[in-house]
C-alpha cells in the first residue's frame, strides 16, 4: 500500500482506500456503514462507498476520513489523519489540474499539523519538495477517465474468428 504521504492522484487514492481495506479484514459495505453509524446516522452509506471503491465517483473528504477512521482505526485530528487529508487535496488538485498544495501552502491555511504532533506520534511529516507530484497532464481529465477506463471497465478482447468457428 503506498502511504498517504506519498499520493498524488485520484488513482493512487483509489488503490491506498483498496488496499486499507483489504488490509484490515476485507469486510463488506454492510458491516462497515453499521461500524460508522452513530445515533441512527450513517457516514460511510454503502451505495456512496460502493461507488467510490468501483471508481465510479471520487470521495469527499468527510467520505475519506470516516473510511480511514473505520478501516484503519485513524482518529480525527491525529497526524496520520491529516496525512490522509493532505492526499485527498493533492488527488483534488491534480483532478482539477492545479499544482499540488505545499506544506507552507496549508500552514498558511492553518490546515497543516503543528510539528509537535509529529514528534508525539513519531509520524514524519512531508517536506514541501516531496509533496510536489511529478508532472501532470496539460488538460486532466475526469475520475471516470483515470480509473473507470484505465482499471475498472476494460473490456474483454474479442477471440480471433479461428477460434469461434467451429471446423470451417
Amino acid at each position: 500500500m503506498l502511504p498517504p504521504q506519498y499520493i498524488c492522484e485520484p488513482v493512487e487514492l483509489l488503490d491506498a482506500m483498496r488496499a486499507l481495506r483489504f488490509a484490515h479484514g476485507n469486510r463488506t459495505l454492510r458491516q462497515l456503514e453499521a461500524t460508522a453509524t452513530e445515533n441512527g446516522v450513517s457516514f460511510l452509506p454503502r451505495s456512496s462507498l460502493g461507488a467510490v471503491l468501483s471508481g465510479q465517483r471520487r470521495p469527499s473528504k468527510t467520505l475519506l476520513l470516516a473510511f480511514v477512521r473505520v478501516c484503519g482505526g485513524v482518529e480525527p485530528g491525529t497526524p496520520e489523519a491529516r496525512l490522509w487529508e493532505q492526499a485527498w487535496e493533492r488527488a483534488d488538485a491534480y483532478q482539477r489540474g492545479l499544482p499540488a498544495p505545499t506544506a507552507g501552502q496549508l500552514q498558511q491555511k492553518g490546515q497543516a499539523p503543528e510539528p509537535r504532533w509529529a514528534e508525539q506520534a513519531q509520524v514524519p511529516l512531508v517536506e514541501p519538495e516531496a509533496a510536489v507530484c511529478p508532472s501532470r497532464p496539460a488538460k486532466p481529465s475526469r475520475w471516470r477517465h483515470w480509473v473507470g477506463r484505465r482499471l475498472l471497465h476494460q473490456a474483454p478482447q474479442p477471440y480471433p474468428r479461428s477460434v469461434t468457428q467451429h471446423g470451417n
